[in-house]
């Protein structure tokens, strides 16, 4: 009989580990799934059109980006140009569809330079220099 009693108060500390266990992996499960929202909007900067500069980029207001030539280090691609804060009209989705058909160069095109020495089109074309008028 003692051993049988044993072996029931085995079971049932088995059980309650089991049970705690699981209801741990729960709670977890319940966690991860509610930190995200379905009202995603990606990286918000507010209405960058309001700055000094508008889209060019400044040390100031860029100072852990300033210089560096690949953006996607800080951003990630999928998070940017989700929805027009600036309440510009401009379609985010062509916006989105540059960025991935020409990569990272097609950041200068709006964001001029962020502090990057040497030419880049954008800074040619920011001075009225089109396609047709040469290099």
């Amino acid at each position: 009989m003692k051993g049988s009693t044993k072996h029931e108060a085995g079971n049932r500390k088995s059980m309650w580990y089991a049970l705690l266990a699981s209801c741990f992996l729960f709670l977890v499960s319940l966690l991860i799934c509610s930190c995200g929202s379905t009202d995603f909007q990606g990286e918000n900067y507010g209405d960058i059109m309001a700055s000094p500069k508008g889209l060019e980029l400044t040390p100031h207001e860029h100072k852990q980006g300033w210089g560096k030539s690949d953006c996607s280090i800080c951003h990630n691609m999928s998070f940017i140009h989700l929805v027009d804060r600036s309440g510009t009209g401009i379609d985010m989705a062509v916006v989105r569809g540059q960025v991935a058909t020409e990569g990272l160069s097609s950041c200068l095109d709006c964001h001029i330079t962020n502090g990057i020495d040497g030419p880049t089109c954008a800074s040619c074309h920011a001075n009225g220099v089109d396609e047709g008028d040469g290099d």
